[in-house]
């Protein structure tokens, strides 16, 4: 997340809005092999949205924290940018907490976590 905007990786230290598909935006980032932001071209066409945060293991987010609370890709639409996600701690803890993302936004949350 840079300055409350949310960006996807789509090539290893390369960087678009997530609102890219959905509304045409055309921010961009750039950084290097450590994480260090290098380049910030920030010109959102959109307002800030609820966003969520992502965590960087592989190019394609696998994981995502919302409240605090790790959640991992359960499945992905064929159509459009819809993921459904499961809390991390469904099978160890039997926690029913899910959640649905569209562009990378917190669209519905379903069900209360079972664990602190």
């Amino acid at each position: 997340m840079i300055n409350g905007f949310t960006f996807s990786e789509y090539s290893p230290m390369f960087w678009y809005c997530t609102r890219k598909k959905s509304k045409y935006c055309q921010a961009k980032a750039r950084t290097d092999a450590h994480g260090n932001l290098r380049f910030l071209e920030e010109n959102h066409n959109h307002a800030l949205v609820q966003a969520i945060l992502r965590a960087r293991l592989c190019r394609e987010s696998t994981n995502i924290y919302i409240g605090g609370h790790k959640f991992f890709r359960h499945s992905r639409s064929l159509i459009g940018n819809r993921i459904r996600w499961t809390c991390s701690k469904k099978h160890k803890l039997k926690c029913k907490a899910s959640a649905v993302t569209i562009d990378g936004v917190v669209v519905s949350t379903t069900g209360l976590h079972s664990h602190a």
